[in-house]
């Protein structure tokens, strides 16, 4: 698994978050994503709140930053796909 995670973490379409100011909260949400993937979906088809804390870590920062995610939030189409809050998500990626 940790072999993934860093196959992941590599990919350039992640090098702006990984190595802006916003790295090391993104990498530890990120991989918790990942690593919580890898394992068994909740019966209930519920997401553990596991990666909680890391990706309220990573929003704090992006509050703190938004200047490094300002490309991003102009593309509101993008913005809405990915934070659409009223959205059915289980928090599983689809298999």
């Amino acid at each position: 698994m940790e072999a993934r995670v860093q196959e992941a973490l590599a990919c350039p379409c992640v090098a702006d978050l990984r190595d802006g100011p916003c790295g090391t909260s993104f990498v530890a949400a990120f991989s918790c994503f990942l690593r919580d993937q890898a394992g068994p979906p909740d019966p209930a088809g519920v997401a553990a709140p596991t990666c909680l804390p890391a990706f309220k870590a990573l929003q704090a920062c992006m509050v703190r930053h938004p200047e490094a995610f300002a490309d991003f939030a102009q593309n509101k189409d993008a913005s809405d796909a990915l934070f659409d809050a009223g959205g059915e998500s289980n928090g599983r990626a689809e298999e």
